[in-house]
């Protein structure tokens, strides 16, 4: 038979419901639905490697166990490998666009030239 008044996780403090209480104060002032500490310390993460911290550092400051764990959660906002991306779309569009300008497509009967996208 089930204990129905045996709590399984620990019971929180005064202490950490009242710094709960006052973050979701904090956050709806700014509009923010879901102002939970864990959403600080995402951003915190973003942030450094969107300025460049490499994620080796990024990993240390979080208390990863492994650079592995980071890359993980956080490879999308590696600057250089964001910046990379970019590069490779930009070069993509300069090619199909200098393909397109140059009159490459498709031969339709008549003689006429669909492009093709």
């Amino acid at each position: 038979m089930i204990d129905r008044n045996v709590r399984i996780s620990p019971p929180r403090s005064r202490r950490a419901r009242a710094g709960s209480k006052i973050r979701q104060q904090h956050a709806q002032a700014v509009g923010l639905s879901d102002g939970h500490a864990h959403r600080f310390r995402h951003t915190f993460a973003v942030e450094l490697l969107l300025a460049g911290v490499p994620i080796e550092r990024v990993s240390v400051l979080l208390g990863h166990s492994s650079a592995r764990i980071t890359e993980k959660h956080y490879s999308a906002w590696v600057r250089a490998r964001q910046e990379q991306l970019e590069a490779d779309v930009r070069q993509s569009w300069a090619l199909e666009s200098s393909l397109l300008s140059s009159g490459f497509g498709t031969n339709l009967a008549g003689g006429e030239t669909e492009v093709v996208n």
